[in-house]
């Protein structure tokens, strides 16, 4: 597993369920990440890891002060509109994305939740198309593949292993000992 310096960010231990069920109330949740025309363009064209160019100069650099890595930000278009929602990544300067949002449509609340219907659904897909009765051995979450960038979950004959490469996925760490 994956270790590194953190500095508190209120991602941490208990208050990590503090923020993550909170409740959208017509603002924003999450510090906005403003993506440039160029990074808009990347991210409608599916990219994953949008770097720091992708994004506003200015308000990547304000982000750098705010956030660690790790945190939730919501991407944002030009106008200001959001468009989906990722984790910063400090050491890389980039935004590794996990959800995608139509513009305008409505927010979605990241909470236990949330994280917990991403790993099921990537559970099922393994049940449905990759196992059989014989399996005793498998990936059950595949990292950004099943929506959760950073996270690698396998079942190994009773043992279940979590690798994190991300600091994104650090954070969820209770979450998928609860799963």
């Amino acid at each position: 597993m994956r270790t590194s310096q953190r500095r508190s960010s209120g991602l941490v231990g208990g208050d990590i369920r503090r923020l993550l069920n909170a409740t959208y109330r017509g603002g924003s949740m999450f510090p906005a990440a403003v993506l440039s025309t160029g990074g808009l363009q990347r991210f409608r064209r599916g990219a994953n890891i949008l770097p720091a160019d992708a994004f506003d100069p200015q308000n990547f650099d304000s982000l750098r002060g705010t956030v660690v890595s790790g945190d939730v930000v919501e991407i944002r278009n030009a106008s200001k509109q959001m468009v989906g929602y990722g984790f910063l990544e400090a050491n890389t300067d980039s935004v590794n994305v996990f959800e995608t949002r139509k513009t305008g449509a409505e927010p979605v609340k990241i909470d236990e939740a949330y994280w917990n219907r991403k790993l099921r659904d990537a559970l099922t897909f393994r049940e449905r198309f990759c196992l059989g009765p014989e399996t005793n051995a498998f990936r059950v979450c595949h990292g950004a593949a099943d929506g959760i960038p950073g996270l690698y979950l396998d079942f190994l004959g009773g043992v279940t292993r979590v690798t994190t490469t991300t600091c994104g996925a650090e954070t969820l760490l209770s979450t998928v000992r609860n799963f």
